[in-house]
């Protein structure tokens, strides 16, 4: 008689055991299930805020995920650059994704990168095109054309991306390089400056200069 005491005592104690696994899985799908319902909601309200939002002079990326990360290479098993958050801005540099990537600067930081485009919600401008033409000067009719890049800034590096490749001018001084003459789009930028994009058509025997400052309010 004590042996049948003792293992009903154990079945009712396995049982209850298994009852209490069951319910916190089922309270861990819910809590899951409202959290995506939350964040689903959420995307919506943060997309339907970015349409109503007046052109912001550059095309833009909103993250709207609570955090994401802007990495080296366009996959997720590339180094993290920087953890952004909800509400940030990114200057957006191609206007489509590189298969599920956006290719992205982040203005505080200056730093460039890629961000899975499911974490933001792009916001494009009707003039992508703001940077400043440059000027040009007639050197000889021979000679590659010349890119002079001052910048006026003492404390704030420039960097400008021209057909791909990334030139760095230092703060406070100038730096010239030839290229072969055709059409190029650039764009530049630094810590706390979005991207400004340009394009043109570098022609031989000329030199094109473009001085960098930033105008403060």
């Amino acid at each position: 008689m004590k042996t049948i005491k003792i293992v009903s005592l154990f079945l009712f104690v396995v049982a209850v055991s298994s009852t209490v696994c069951i319910a916190q899985k089922g309270a861990a799908a819910r809590s899951a299930a409202a959290k995506t319902a939350q964040e689903k909601a959420q995307r919506a309200a943060d997309e339907e805020s970015v349409r109503k939002m007046s052109d912001p002079g550059a095309d833009t990326a909103f993250v709207v995920a609570t955090k994401a990360n802007i990495r080296e290479e366009p996959n997720k098993t590339s180094r993290i650059l920087l953890e952004v958050e909800r509400g940030e801005a990114l200057s957006l540099i191609e206007r489509e994704p590189t298969g599920a990537w956006y290719r992205v600067i982040h203005v505080a930081s200056a730093i460039e990168g890629w961000i899975d485009q499911s974490v933001v919600v792009t916001k494009l401008t009707s003039n992508r095109y703001t940077a400043p033409d440059f000027e040009e000067e007639v050197s000889d009719s021979y000679s590659n054309p010349t890119v002079k890049i001052t910048n006026q800034e003492r404390a704030t590096d420039l960097n400008l991306r021209m057909n791909g490749v990334l030139y760095i001018i230092k703060a406070g001084t100038t730096r010239s390089f030839a290229l072969p003459p055709g059409p190029y789009e650039y764009y530049g930028w630094s810590p706390g400056v979005r991207a400004t994009f340009g394009k043109s058509n570098l022609s031989k025997g000329t030199i094109y200069s473009w001085t960098f400052f930033i105008r403060r309010r």
